[in-house]
């Protein structure tokens, strides 16, 4: 064998060129290795001409298993390889869906990739933390990068109890967004402790054994009894901002919130919908703006100076 690349591969039942069981997998120019993962096994590492035997990977179903509004959600199922002889002859092979196993593969001329995998990774990604995904987004970290005119949402999870992973993969057109911005503040909160006042009895009662002949010996007493605890304050902020996404989705206004430090993401990917509250007013602009515009867009050449005057006097007829 001269390459170390391998995947441990399941072979669950028995073929006619192999028997079942668990293989570590090398790929020779020439040849596949089956070698048993079992130290102790009897079994001689299998080989098998690469003229006699092809490895391939059975179809992935592209379809989700779950729709959960822009986000599509893909189970991760273990990959399914054959090895077939000339006459036909088929042996199937499970490897684990592992990032080693899949670049191992793809050196081997196999995209084994689960739907919901991203065809083409960018080389650069941000990530983000939803807080509030308007039945939009579920909450939680997303990888999100642009593609063209559209926003690109990813997200790899694993179940802690099963081990198995699911994808989340979702794209959000950028004409969709109307704007984001940074909203709320810091917030100080000012908490008070202590002040309270405990009563000793048995305190009381052994101060006046030890001071017998005390002028006020119920004096004592009540010091020795009475116990206060000082009084602490301490300044606690609250940090309350958030990053509002506006997005104009299926004739409905949704408002999406991410944690305060996605901001970045969003000045990187979409800078040209940052909020702009005169850009994004629904009234109509009055003669008075209209004109400061047209006097604009005259001063730069897009309007001639007759058009100007012509629309200068239809406006001012109208204040």
């Amino acid at each position: 064998m001269s390459s170390a690349a391998n995947v441990t591969v399941t072979i669950r039942n028995d073929a006619p060129f192999v028997s079942a069981g668990r293989y570590y997998l090398f790929s020779d120019p020439a040849a596949w290795t089956l070698m048993p993962t079992d130290e102790g096994s009897e079994q001689l590492p299998l080989t098998l001409d690469k003229h006699s035997y092809a490895l391939g990977a059975e179809p992935v179903s592209s379809e989700p298993d779950e729709i959960q509004g822009l986000l599509r959600v893909y189970k991760v199922r273990p990959i399914a390889l054959t090895l077939t002889d000339v006459r036909g002859t088929k042996a199937a092979l499970s490897v684990s869906y592992r990032a080693e196993n899949l670049a191992v593969l793809q050196e081997w001329g196999l995209d084994c990739r689960s739907a919901g995998e991203p065809k083409n990774p960018p080389e650069k990604s941000f990530l983000v933390r939803v807080t509030d995904g308007g039945e939009l987004l579920s909450k939680g970290k997303l990888e999100v990068w642009r593609e063209g005119d559209t926003l690109c949402f990813f997200r790899r999870d694993r179940n802690l109890y099963t081990g198995k992973d699911n994808l989340y993969s979702g794209e959000l057109p950028v004409q969709a967004i109307r704007f984001y911005r940074l909203c709320g503040g810091m917030r100080t909160e000012t908490r008070v402790s202590g002040g309270g006042v405990t009563v000793d009895r048995s305190a009381a009662y052994w101060a006046g054994w030890e001071h017998p002949f005390s002028f006020n010996p119920h004096g004592r007493a009540i010091e020795a009894a009475v116990q206060s605890e000082p009084v602490r304050t301490e300044q606690v902020q609250h940090d309350e901002r958030y990053v509002q996404l506006r997005v104009q989705w299926e004739n409905r206004r949704v408002d999406l919130r991410f944690s305060p430090d996605s901001l970045a993401a969003f000045d990187a990917l979409i800078p040209e919908k940052e909020f702009d509250e005169v850009a994004l007013s629904d009234r109509t602009p009055t003669p008075v703006e209209q004109l400061s515009v047209l006097a604009g867009l005259c001063e730069r050449g897009f309007v001639t100076r007759e058009e100007f005057e012509q629309a200068k006097a239809r406006l001012l007829g109208k204040i």
